[in-house]
């Protein structure tokens, strides 16, 4: 085989299978996953040049790759700078096969105790790339189902969690978030005004706390603080439940949530405000 079909092949066999050790190969596959090898950390930008010219690729065929990636919350794409990094569906599938990673044994028994204590569903939500997504969840009892899974990305504006991150993150971040944000509309109390949501975030801030009252969906109630490593804000934890039995155990279960999130904090380098 010549060299130009050796390169049309490289560029364009997005099907084409190599042999190695008697395993048939995907090549498109393998060029995804040489691009993920790319990123040495999840805070790491390259542009598509660099990342074209480290695999090896045109930068028509890298950006195809980088899309999809994209598309799928892989990688994710910085809308000022155009770089790419790792995406939160990486960083949480990662989560889900780490279970030993220190962000899941440090949160986990939290969540854990206080689902017990309050027979509430507790959550820890992340927060990358401008993303929130829940990366654990300890059930209540059985009868109380929310629709909230592992994995499933929050909504700033309609969840306690989502309104904690947006009250918490630097000003020019939560504007950008803002200015992009569609207000869906899930209930009949669903926060869907700009200014309505701002003067929400104003009291969060002021509480330390965030409260989702059925905005999401009806007859819930969820309770939201944050979390903080040595970098900044890492996520919330949460409590979730049917809000006739929330709002009189409220009290409770902010003091306990403030309590675990001040714990954890403190064990990821944040140094608490006394």
């Amino acid at each position: 085989m010549g060299a130009g079909e050796k390169d049309k092949n490289r560029e364009g066999g997005a099907h084409l299978s190599q042999q190695e050790g008697g395993q048939r190969l995907i090549q498109a596959v393998q060029r995804a996953i040489d691009i993920l090898e790319c990123f040495d950390s999840p805070d790491m930008e390259l542009p598509l040049g660099e990342l074209s010219s480290k695999v090896d690729l045109n930068k028509s065929t890298a950006h195809g790759i980088l899309a999809t990636l994209v598309h799928n919350g892989y990688i994710y794409q910085n809308p000022e700078t155009g770089r790419y990094k790792l995406g939160p569906r990486f960083l949480e599938k990662s989560l889900q096969m780490l279970g030993k990673m220190s962000v899941y044994q440090t949160v986990h028994p939290h969540l854990v105790r206080i689902t017990e204590e309050y027979q509430q569903t507790s959550h820890l939500f992340l927060y990358v790339n401008e993303i929130l997504f829940c990366a654990d969840k300890v059930e209540a009892a059985p009868f109380v189902v929310l629709s909230s899974r592992i994995g499933c990305q929050l909504p700033f504006h309609a969840t306690a969690s989502g309104k904690v991150v947006l009250a918490n993150v630097q000003h020019d971040t939560s504007q950008r978030i803002l200015s992009e944000l569609q207000f869906t509309r899930f209930t009949p109390k669903t926060i869907c005004s700009k200014d309505v949501l701002m003067a929400n975030l104003f009291a969060v801030r002021v509480k330390g706390y965030g409260v989702e009252d059925e905005e999401i969906e009806m007859g819930t109630y969820s309770i939201a603080v944050p979390i903080w490593n040595y970098q900044g804000l890492l996520g919330t934890i949460s409590v979730s439940g049917m809000k006739n039995r929330m709002i009189t155990i409220e009290d409770d279960i902010i003091r306990d949530l403030m309590e675990a999130a001040a714990s954890i904090s403190r064990e990821f380098g944040y140094i608490v405000p006394t």
